[in-house]
């Protein structure tokens, strides 16, 4: 019993991991690797016209060679473009390696020796599983770690904009029927500077002004003690507000330290602590960022593959046999490029709570991978045999 067991699993993984199977895999992998790179040295150069500046700056600060300050900064910067760039690599470059196995008239040679569609799509389901194993890694860990690595090194475009700093404008922030204007300090040791606070905001009137020079944490959650502060408070029996000036008050404001921390860096970008301590945060400005972005997360062991199903399956009908169709394939291809614009629209709406977290996420993952399938099954439909052949005419 065991022994046949044995047999028919060596069976199953030499007819869909056989020779033809590796070697599409390879042709995938290389092909995919090829577009990545080239996509990866147009982006390095866009972003060198850039951030040039910075790293003379940044090197001259310390007093060392443009080189020492430049080679993390492209390590990081890559690590960041590489991982937003892999899933359409993926697609092109399955896109690329089905032209190439029609070209050699691969696919032919496999049809006509009775390879069954499901064995002829092991090699892309197996190239999925990797693409998907690394953007899970790249998303999660290697993604994060690389954008504030560049803010560390405080160059590049990154280090611009999440740097620990007292930003320039005022902020506002809406809880309820509170209103909070305010400057953002970021960083480690946040805190609010010009703060005026608006109670009441969704009724008649408002309750009550708070205005202050600062606003600093305290270790009670949503408690801030406030400087040099000033409040009016409306009268419970007239129109008027009645002023009390103090030189500190503790009151509560609907905000926790970490949200000020990383104000203005979206959730995507944070380590897998931090974004959960955001997740844990409901009822916040914050809310749906951090849920598409775990979503994102979990999402991303697919995101490659389907796109690499895509492009392969769209390829197969531009290239049928040995028939090349230029416009058609000119056309899918601008149709993936636009799927994968698709996406990033589809998390925009997430991250603006216009859609669900996972509505945004799955929506278009679905619909990618539907598109490949229905290619599929054009291709099965058209090598199918007529179930009922046309009666010949009789004179």
């Amino acid at each position: 019993m065991i022994a046949r067991l044995q047999y028919h699993v060596s069976a199953a993984l030499a007819q869909y991991f056989g020779v033809s199977t590796r070697a599409a895999l390879g042709l995938y992998i290389r092909a995919s690797l090829l577009v990545m790179f080239i996509l990866l040295v147009i982006a390095i150069a866009i972003d060198l016209a850039q951030s040039l500046g910075w790293i003379t700056d940044r090197a001259q600060q310390l007093d060392v060679p443009r080189p020492q300050v430049m080679a993390p900064y492209l390590l990081y910067r890559s690590v960041d473009i590489v991982t937003r760039l892999f899933p359409q690599a993926c697609f092109f470059g399955l896109f690329f390696a089905e032209i190439i196995r029609a070209r050699r008239y691969e696919r032919i040679i496999l049809a006509l020796a009775g390879v069954s569609p499901a064995i002829s799509l092991s090699g892309v389901m197996v190239f999925a599983l990797f693409a998907g194993m690394f953007q899970v890694f790249a998303e999660s860990w290697a993604r994060p770690a690389a954008v504030f690595a560049q803010v560390d090194l405080d160059v590049g475009v990154y280090a611009h904009r999440f740097h620990p700093r007292l930003r320039g404008n005022s902020d506002w922030f809406i809880s309820g029927d509170d209103v909070v204007r305010a400057l953002v300090k970021t960083g480690p040791d946040p805190e609010l500077r010009d703060v005026e606070v608006f109670r009441g905001f969704n009724r008649n009137r408002l309750t009550s002004i708070v205005m202050a020079e600062r606003a600093v944490p305290t270790d009670e959650a949503h408690i801030w003690r406030l400087s040099n502060v000033v409040t009016w408070t409306a009268a419970p029996d007239g129109p008027d507000y009645l002023t009390k000036a103090e030189d500190t008050a503790d009151i509560r404001i609907n905000l926790l330290p970490i949200q000020l921390e990383y104000h203005g860096i979206a959730a995507f970008y944070m380590h897998g602590k931090t974004l959960a301590k955001f997740t844990a945060i409901r009822d916040a400005p914050t809310t749906a960022d951090a849920d598409l972005a775990i979503w994102r997360r979990w999402s991303a062991v697919f995101l490659p593959g389907v796109f690499a199903f895509m492009g392969a399956s769209l390829a197969q009908i531009g290239y049928p046999g040995n028939r090349q169709h230029a416009p058609r394939l000119v056309a899918f291809a601008v149709f993936g490029y636009l799927s994968i614009v698709s996406i990033k629209i589809f998390w925009s709406l997430g991250e603006r709570s216009i859609l669900s977290a996972p509505a945004s996420v799955m929506t278009p993952l679905i619909f990618v991978a539907g598109i490949g399938i229905l290619a599929q099954l054009a291709q099965t439909a058209r090598k199918m045999p007529r179930l009922f052949p046309k009666k010949p005419v009789s004179g």
